[in-house]
């Protein structure tokens, strides 16, 4: 029986060894969504060393493919509004939503191979592609409601031969959660202070599309034994902006939609600001929110510290984020107000760097929503995965395999 107390020993110094040339291997993955007002596909190569919640991410390389006019026709009429997440009673004409699924297969390809061809000698390295993005969700009264895929994830597979990874809002919305967002833990392991053991920062994203969305990361090395304390509020800065450029009705929305506009086929992703958009409420409710976080807490969680011990991080639309950059560091004038591009993060690189670090999570077998941010009773492991080339998949099968997830709570594990 000696034998067997040596290979589970976790103080043996072979056993050390491999713990430790484990968890310092680099591996890759593609992360792809679609911009908030549906203009281009963005993807980026995301490296990772660690695992689980000890992983540290790395954008190695960024790309972006716009959408042509006729596909952003078909998804305005598929979806009947122009932010996530899309909601309806009653299902799209079924021909419209085909050629519309596989239109964003076809831009979510070469977005793909673009980033392959950048990737160079990691190209044979990268574990999958994983997309993220809120789907079509198809709730008839009285009826359970099913979500609908903007990619043929195994169309995709057969064209690059990556494994794909998709669908991450499904099972929360089956859990009983909002399905969107759900980025709140993927912020936090790409921006969130984890240095061991000093780290002390406190740090807000806000994220500038449709909706600013504020996300607070606590600092953590790491090594909790439950999630960290996060906490995600979403502020609705379009009800601001001036009634001219409120469409009245869904024709004059998708009139009004910029990504209907001919205008926008740049080959950078547009701003979502309108440019006379007064950002004064948009401010105070922020202000507000962050004073409320200030406040003590009752549950024992950690509360916001003050000005001083704390960094705000903007990402989104460049001019939108610009301006309200501005507004932030002229009010909180001790706080440290910076754009995510001091990151290394383009303006418009959130989304697919939320997807890639979906993908990781999933590979790890790490529960990836939260379940006091979107509604559920316990946080479940997102996303389906289908199975690219055989060499591919049976890499990724092997790399799942290796990996140990730290043990978990009854309630967890259920």
């Amino acid at each position: 029986m000696h034998w067997i107390k040596t290979i589970f020993d976790p103080r043996h110094p072979v056993q050390k060894a491999d713990r430790l040339r484990f968890h310092q291997r680099h591996r890759f993955m593609l992360g792809v969504s679609l911009t908030p007002n549906f203009s281009h596909v963005l993807g980026c190569l995301l490296e990772g060393t660690g695992a689980g919640k000890l992983l540290r991410l790395q954008a190695n390389a960024f790309d972006n493919q716009p959408i042509p006019r006729p596909t952003r026709r078909l998804f305005a009429q598929a979806c009947g509004r122009t932010s996530a997440p899309y909601h309806r009673s009653t299902p799209p004409d079924w021909s419209s939503y085909l050629s519309l699924r596989e239109d964003i297969t076809q831009l979510v390809a070469q977005v793909v191979q673009g980033l392959l061809s950048q990737a160079g000698q990691a190209s044979d390295r990268v574990l999958a592609v994983a997309f993220h993005h809120s789907g079509l969700c198809i709730a008839p009264p009285g009826q359970s409601a099913c979500t609908l895929p903007l990619i043929d994830a195994a169309a995709l597979a057969l064209q690059t031969g990556l494994n794909v990874l998709d669908q991450f809002p499904l099972k929360d919305r089956l859990e009983g959660g909002r399905g969107w967002p759900i980025s709140a833990l993927p912020l936090w392991l790409l921006w969130a202070d984890r240095r061991s053991p000093t780290a002390f920062e406190h740090r807000l994203v806000l994220e500038w599309n449709t909706q600013l969305e504020m996300t607070w990361l606590p600092p953590s090395d790491g090594l909790d034994a439950t999630y960290p304390a996060i906490e995600q509020q979403a502020i609705d800065w379009s009800t601001h902006a001036s009634e001219s450029n409120a469409p009245t009705d869904s024709t004059d929305a998708a009139a009004h939609d910029p990504s209907v506009n001919p205008s926008h086929d740049a080959a950078e992703p547009r701003d979502l600001d309108p440019a006379d958009t007064d950002l004064t409420p948009v401010v105070n409710q922020v202000l507000q929110q962050i004073q409320r976080w200030q406040r003590p807490r009752h549950d024992g969680l950690q509360a916001l510290p003050p000005a001083h011990k704390l960094r705000i991080i903007v990402a989104g639309g460049e001019l939108g984020s610009q301006r309200l950059r501005a507004a932030l560091a002229t009010e909180l004038p001790e706080t440290v107000v910076v754009a995510c591009q001091d990151h290394a993060c383009p303006a418009w690189g959130c989304g697919p760097l939320i997807a890639g670090t979906h993908g990781f999570l999933h590979v790890d077998q790490v529960p990836a929503n939260l379940p006091w941010i979107s509604g559920t009773e316990v946080p479940r492991i997102l996303g389906i995965l289908t199975p690219g080339a055989a060499s591919r998949y049976r890499s990724l099968l092997i790399e799942m395999s290796d990996y140990r997830p730290p043990v978990m709570t009854l309630r967890d594990a259920v």
